[in-house]
């Protein structure tokens, strides 16, 4: 039907949507819009959205607008303006949802005030239920709720009273439930802090929406005639907070596994807060005018009871996670009056019910109240998932934006994440036309095969079969391994390595003299009275657990039912006597960094407390050299990558020339096994694809391999879903990791995310330490995260030659092989071969994406053309606006951040760390801050201060370096 003109288009923010079958297609179908646009700017936004949401199909890759106008949308979509415009790939599976009620504090004056008036089902719920609570609260809450202008200051003070704010955010966070469902968002479960379970049971038909406010409206006034108290926030778990406590306080809530509130008499609050400030430990006070939760609950607790018992309780339709006890509620809790008495009473196991919804992380947790208190909870538990998709649906109170804006784009961003939505209820309230708009961007490729000439006939027959390549792959490499470097002399390294073991150990045995530990030779320490005695970084607390270990074997600490102690201390003469001996035996064969090890191990006990951050030592000592062209590669080294480039260069040997070889490295580095492999490819023949997690290290790998135009490019993290950061499923014939997959947080769920990338009857290679190394321990273990597998024990990453073959066949891998055969040398290069159906074969050009389909080598098109990566890579979608620098000192930051980061273009709000950095960029970046404003900065502080404009203000507030040092005194870092 005809459009009404661009007048009168509904609502003041419109959302608009795109999607495609693939990349390219989404963005042809954008430019598409945007032509349309510009020719007939007549047209209504309303229906352009209508049109465009409500009558096309969704495929995987997606795109959303927030805009106001026809010409926000054409600018918004030609500049991808940040702010508005979201871009995704998601599998269909229309992905489930939680909703998320918060409690008592997340109320303020207007909360949702612009999706009152402008989204009908919102109004309609909230003033149905002001009306029912009229003559229980004896005021109009929607006078409290959504006052005149000139009385915000009076009511704000009445909406702190909990007689008021329990009912108020009883009504906000129904009315939003309902409004959501009116969108085609349909809860699976639902959550509630503590006041917000009462929204949960009303969804859940547990209680009638009229019984269920006159409850809200009881609760709220009997809690406020009871004596005033007061709450703190405390930033311990509650098994150390319960013995500071006394009769007058209570946990009032969990709501992270190390953070908890505590209720009780003012007094006994502000006497426990001085008691901890003493010990160094800040806590937060809560705007609360009553110790909730607490014993000074009871005196209504039986009178309570009473009230429930009026009313109709029914068992729950909808399953939700019960506060008192952590996980999902049962029928006998959720019909028995005394239990909504203990409910008010008892602590709030919020973390814990958190941790039930965050073992699915697949479905999407929506927080459904004013504010963003839950959903920061979840972000920061500890259980959370990376792939975990949280979002709000009410702007902060400090927030400046529009409400109705941020209610679209958190529906957008369900789309965008595979929620089922129901568009024809999202435009229900108003009358919308559809138009004629362009249609889907077919890309016209050819799938019809031509009959095969004789000499593609022939090419074909030449094809080796998987189980060919195989047995050609291990061959090579078993040849390769058979020839070693006179260096590499069996006896002589393990008689060599005792005495670097011992050198090892004698700094682990220093450090914990450095920190005091074990002072009392009588005393038994538990490993966390150790870490808490001697406030240990959360980051170290594994290794240090592996170092007790090691003491212990070694004959220099005693242990006892998880007790240690008995240190027998090292002298600094043995070290410096140990040290000189391993120089002397390592000296002809450079197998071992010493300068790693000697300066990592004079500096444990500072790195442990955070004192000392160790991606400067290993900045100065390792990454200059090997980016400058002064590390000498040891022979170590160049025996393994041979055996790796040996293999690699067979399987390209067994291909006919017809066959496009995709290649894989994850973790790639400073490119130390990159630069053996590239040289044995051939250019037209190869799609090579360098991935690391941090873009410092793309940058710099693409000037290093810049005579190499067939490598691309792109950030990975194997920790994640590769699925989820854009690379496609089983699109590579060969994957290699060198010294990276240990590195992960869980072993078998890293070598599951590898195998979804590995084409059926792919390769994957794999260089691997399989044994402990005590000079790992104290140097490269200073970089591991905290492991999270049932394979290794704390701290130690290494997993035996065994335990890989074991978790490679877990993983659907048939065929698996390692070598050398020898193990001396600790280091191992594993080979796995994907199951496969069939032979690979050759295909003319076509990239197979059927995840049931043999995934097979491909054949290049006479035209191909591999595509140069741009330096620079786009800013990533992020939570907040892209804000430019507003003057030279922003500008001069935002220019080291864009360089080191390979981004493009760096707003003064972006975080640092969801930018891509990682704590190496942070060291170049401190490194060129310190030398470009003459101000020493600490890793710590770009933990701290992660945006450009919070370390301007920074940068103005320290004071200036003596530029007279010279370099090594200032702490000069730099590649």
């Amino acid at each position: 039907q005809g459009s009404r003109g661009a007048g009168g288009q509904g609502r003041n923010y419109q959302l608009l949507v795109l999607s495609a079958k693939t990349a390219s297609a989404l963005e042809q179908a954008t430019a598409n819009l945007i032509t349309h646009l510009k020719e007939y700017p007549e047209l209504n936004l309303g229906d352009v959205a209508y049109t465009l949401n409500s009558g096309r199909q969704g495929f995987n890759y997606r795109r959303m607008l927030i805009c106001q106008d026809l010409e926000d949308t054409v600018k918004g979509l030609s500049n991808l303006e940040p702010k508005q415009f979201f871009t995704n790939y998601t599998e269909i599976t229309e992905r489930s949802v939680v909703f998320m009620f918060p409690g008592q504090g997340s109320q303020y004056v207007n909360m949702a005030r612009e999706i009152y008036e402008t989204e009908t089902v919102f109004k309609e719920q909230v003033d149905y239920c002001s009306e029912i609570l009229k003559p229980l609260l004896g005021l109009d809450l929607r006078h409290i709720i959504y006052p005149s202008e000139e009385k915000i200051d009076e009511v704000s003070k009445q909406l702190q009273q909990t007689a008021i704010a329990q009912p108020a955010i009883f009504v906000i966070e129904y009315a939003l439930a309902k409004l959501w469902q009116s969108y085609g968002v349909e809860p699976q479960a639902a959550i509630g802090h503590s006041i917000g379970e009462y929204v949960a049971a009303t969804l859940a038909e547990v209680f009638s929406l009229e019984d269920a406010l006159s409850l809200v409206a009881a609760r709220g006034q009997m809690m406020q005639q009871l004596p005033s108290g007061a709450m703190l926030s405390v930033p311990l778990p509650a098994d150390k907070l319960k013995s500071l406590l006394g009769q007058e306080l209570s946990i009032a809530a969990i709501n992270q596994p190390s953070q908890c509130v505590v209720s009780g008499s003012i007094a006994a609050v502000e006497t426990l807060q001085n008691q901890l400030a003493a010990q160094g430990i800040e806590c937060q006070p809560l705007h609360t005018s009553h110790a909730f939760h607490s014993q000074m609950m009871e005196p209504i607790l039986e009178a309570f009871a009473e009230r429930v018992k009026k009313v109709t309780l029914n068992p729950p339709k909808l399953p939700y996670i019960s506060n008192l006890t952590g996980t999902w509620i049962t029928v006998t809790q959720a019909t028995n009056p005394d239990y909504y008495a203990q409910h008010l009473r008892s602590t709030v196991l919020f973390a814990q019910g958190v941790e039930k919804l965050l073992a699915t992380p697949e479905q999407v947790l929506l927080e459904v109240g004013p504010g963003h208190t839950l959903t920061t909870l979840v972000k920061r538990h500890p259980d959370k998932a990376s792939t975990q998709t949280i979002l709000t649906s009410v702007r902060h109170p400090q927030e400046k934006q529009s409400d109705s804006r941020v209610l679209f784009t958190t529906f957008g961003q369900l789309w965008l994440a595979g929620v089922k939505v129901d568009w024809f209820g999202f435009y229900s309230q108003d009358e919308y036309y559809r138009l004629p708009l362009p249609t889907y961007p077919f890309e016209r490729q050819r799938y019809w095969i031509d009959p095969p000439q004789k000499a593609a006939w022939e090419q074909l027959q030449t094809l080796p079969t998987t189980s060919q390549l195989w047995t050609s792959l291990t061959q090579a490499g078993q040849n390769q391994a058979n020839i070693r470097n006179v260096e590499l002399n069996e006896l002589t390294y393990l008689e060599n390595r005792q005495w670097l073991d011992r050198l090892c150990t004698a700094y682990i045995n220093s450090a914990f003299q450095q920190l005091r530990a074990f002072s009392n030779a009588k005393e038994k320490y538990s490993l966390e009275n150790l870490l808490a005695q001697h406030h240990i970084s959360p980051r170290y607390q594994q290794l240090l657990s592996r170092w007790l270990q090691i003491l212990v074997e070694q004959g220099q600490l005693q242990q006892h039912e998880g007790l240690f102690s008995g240190l027998v201390p090292c002298s600094q003469d043995y070290i410096h006597e140990h040290l000189e001996q391993v120089r002397a035996r390592f000296a002809a064969s450079s197998l071992v960094d010493l300068d790693l090890v000697q300066r990592c191990g004079e500096n444990l006990a500072a790195v442990v407390i955070g004192e000392q951050e160790p991606l400067e030592i290993f900045n100065e000592l390792v990454y200059q050299k090997e980016n400058n062209g002064s590390y000498t590669e040891s022979p170590l080294i160049s025996y393994y990558n041979s055996i790796l480039r040996s293999s690699l260069e067979q399987v390209v040997k067994s291909l006919p020339s017809s066959v496009q070889l995709r290649v894989l490295e994850i973790g790639a580095g400073t490119g130390v096994s990159t630069q053996a492999l590239l040289p044995v490819l051939t250019p037209k023949q190869t799609n090579y694809t360098f991935t690391d997690i941090g873009s410092g290290f793309l940058t710099q790998a693409e000037q290093k391999f810049s005579d190499y135009p067939f490598v691309e490019y792109r950030l990975l993290d194997i920790d994640k879903s590769p699925i989820e950061q854009g690379f496609e499923k089983y699109s590579f014939d060969v994957i290699i990791a060198s010294n990276v997959l240990h590195a992960t947080r869980n072993i078998d769920q890293t070598l599951h995310h590898v195998r979804s990338l590995l084409a059926p009857g792919g390769f994957l290679l794999v260089w691997e330490i399989t044994q402990p190394k005590i000079d790992f321990d104290i140097s490269w273990g200073l970089l591991l995260k905290p492991l999270d597998d049932k394979r290794r024990n704390p701290g130690q990453p290494f997993i035996i030659k065994k335990q890989w073959f074991e978790a490679l066949r877990t993983q659907d891998f048939v065929q698996v092989a390692a070598f050398p055969e020898t193990e001396a040398f600790e280091h191992q290069i594993i080979m796995a071969q994907a199951s496969a159906s069939a032979a690979f074969s050759a295909k003319s050009g076509q990239k197979d994406t059927d995840s049931n389909s043999e995934m097979a080598l491909q054949t290049k098109p006479d035209n191909f053309q591999p595509e140069k990566i741009s330096a620079l890579h786009s800013r990533p979608d992020l939570p907040n606006y892209y804000v430019a620098p507003r003057d030279e000192i922003e500008q001069k930051i935002a220019d080291i951040w864009q360089e080191l980061l390979g981004i493009k273009q760096v707003g003064i709000h972006d975080n640092f760390f969801q930018l891509g950095g990682d704590s190496l960029i942070a060291v170049q970046v401190l490194s060129r801050l310190r030398n470009t404003f003459s101000i020493k900065l600490t890793v710590a502080s770009l933990f701290e201060s992660p945006t450009i404009a919070e370390i301007a203000v920074k940068l103005e507030k320290e004071p200036k370096l003596d530029t007279s040092l010279g370099g090594i005194e200032r702490e000069e870092i730099a590649f």
